[in-house]
């Protein structure tokens, strides 16, 4: 495994994650370790999730072939 440094975080910055990782009953490191992880995991779940919210919002009645409209569009 590598280790990676951080250079001039903000202090305050610093802070904050470190009092979020104590409210998570964890360590700074193990705190900020799965924070990277979760950043570098795929984001098709994130992404489905999303699908299916603005899928819920898309009236479920048959939607038309916009074609027609394009190339009437682009002929004028």
């Amino acid at each position: 495994m590598a280790d990676v440094m951080i250079r001039e975080l903000d202090d305050a910055v610093l802070a904050a994650l470190r009092a979020m990782a104590e409210l998570r009953g964890k360590t700074l490191e193990e705190d900020l370790r799965e924070i990277i992880h979760a950043a570098a995991r795929p984001q098709s779940e994130a992404r489905l999730a999303l699908v299916d919210r603005i899928r819920g919002m898309t009236p479920r009645v048959p939607q038309s072939d916009s074609t027609a409209l394009v190339r009437e569009d682009r002929n004028r």
